[in-house]
């Protein structure tokens, strides 16, 4: 049985002796446990299904934490940079990707702010 299983189960089992079901607590340290096999196996091509069913929890419990820990993403400040002065009646909008992050070019602060907006 693979160590990382292994581990695992018996640190799930100690921390939920006389719990079952609904009212079972993981350790955000059994949790990453959980999440470190899941990696394991996905990259062996192994489903979420299987994976949760081999850990010994609910699916829906394994999905949860695998976007839980997708979803931690660092925020990326937006950087508001004078617009070049306009010399044809026609403005163009820009995007464009950048190590930093998505750069959009042509906008006015309103019209930025508009987007953002929208975005959400």
């Amino acid at each position: 049985m693979d160590p990382v299983l292994t581990l695992f189960r018996k640190t799930a089992a100690a921390e939920n002796r006389q719990r079952t079901g609904l009212r079972r607590r993981y350790s955000v340290p059994v949790r990453h446990r959980a999440l470190a096999y899941w990696q394991q196996q996905r990259q062996r091509g192994v489903g979420v299904r299987r994976v949760a069913a081999e850990l010994g929890v609910a699916q829906w419990t394994l999905h949860r934490w695998i976007r839980a820990a997708t979803a931690e993403r660092p925020f990326r400040p937006v950087t508001v940079v004078p617009a070049e002065p306009e010399t044809g009646a026609v403005a163009t909008v820009t995007l464009r990707i950048t190590p930093e992050g998505p750069r959009i070019d042509g906008l006015d602060l309103e019209s930025a702010a508009r987007l953002l907006r929208l975005l959400r």
